[in-house]
C-alpha cells in the first residue's frame, strides 16, 4: 500500500493503490485512531530539513 502510494503521490487513494482490497486497506489505515497526520508527514518534514540545512540560507535581499 504504501509503495502504491509513493509512486502515485498524486492520485486519489482508489487510483493510486492496486485493486480493492488495497484499497480498503488504506482507508482502514488512515481511518485508525492512532494514525495522525502529523505522525504521517513527520519523517517526511525530517528529510525536508535534514535537505535544507546542506544548503546555505538564501538572502531575501538577494
Amino acid at each position: 500500500m504504501i509503495a502504491s502510494l509513493g509512486a502515485k503521490p498524486t492520485q486519489s487513494i482508489p487510483g493510486a493503490c492496486n485493486g480493492w482490497y488495497e484499497t480498503r486497506a488504506a482507508y482502514r489505515f488512515f481511518n485508525h485512531p492512532k494514525v495522525t497526520a502529523k505522525q504521517v508527514l513527520a519523517p517526511h518534514i525530517a528529510c525536508t530539513e535534514a535537505r535544507v540545512r546542506e544548503h546555505p540560507r538564501v538572502s531575501p535581499d538577494a
